[in-house]
């Protein structure tokens, strides 16, 4: 996961499986997922403010 403070824009990338978990709900400003492998797996509700990526075929 990286965070890039002047965009305001979260990405989850790489090959390793990355999950959110709690009862927490995650709110991102913009938020991409772009994975070369691997998955995404969100147990917890996600908002997005602005901006949803999507890109590769893993998420």
């Amino acid at each position: 996961m990286v965070f890039n403070t002047a965009s305001g824009k979260v990405t989850f990338s790489g090959d390793s499986i990355q999950t959110l978990n709690g009862s927490y709900n995650f709110p991102f400003k913009k938020l991409a997922i772009n994975k070369s492998g691997g998955f995404i797996t969100a147990n917890s509700t996600l908002s997005v403010d602005d901006t949803l990526f999507l890109s590769k075929e893993h998420f």
